[in-house]
């Protein structure tokens, strides 16, 4: 008995360095460093766009344009941005703008994603407040440089 016990803490001892570390800060790939980004809409429906990423913590980064910032998460391999409520985040043909709000979602390892925008309000001879979301796929870039300044988020295009 006395040996199972001997050899049972000897294994756990010596299995005690064989542990990996814990980490307090693990290193993600795909964290979002700070800096400004190009966004460039594959369609052309919209101009590209600049705006500035500054880390808030493991995961996590503010997105800022001049107009509004929100911030990204990082999850299910992908970043995910919010953004507040904009009275002109929605454009119709006619060129009246009118309340909505953005969610942008990219993959970081191919710098691929989609801003989709949703209406808030009855809009582009929409007579109910419920929206089909648009949705413009982009592609995103790191620019060289850290200084500079974010652009406009400009409406989405009905």
């Amino acid at each position: 008995m006395k040996t199972i016990f001997v050899t049972t803490v000897a294994l756990g001892i010596v299995a005690i360095p064989l542990a990996a570390p814990a980490s307090a800060d693990p290193v993600v790939a795909d964290q979002m460093v700070g800096g400004m980004y190009n966004v460039h809409f594959n369609d052309g429906s919209l101009d590209d766009l600049t705006f500035k990423a500054t880390p808030c913590g493991i995961g996590c980064a503010q997105v800022s344009f001049s107009n509004t910032s929100g911030q990204a998460q990082f999850y299910a391999d992908l970043w995910h941005a919010s953004f507040p409520p904009n009275p002109a985040a929605w454009r119709c043909n006619d060129g009246s703008v009118h309340r909505g709000f953005d969610e942008w979602t990219w993959d970081p390892a191919t710098g691929i994603g989609t801003r989709v925008v949703v209406r808030t309000e009855a809009a582009c001879g929409y007579t109910d407040h419920s929206s089909i979301p648009i949705a413009h796929r982009f592609t995103l870039t790191r620019l060289s440089g850290d200084s500079g300044q974010p652009g406009i988020l400009a409406p989405a295009v009905a």
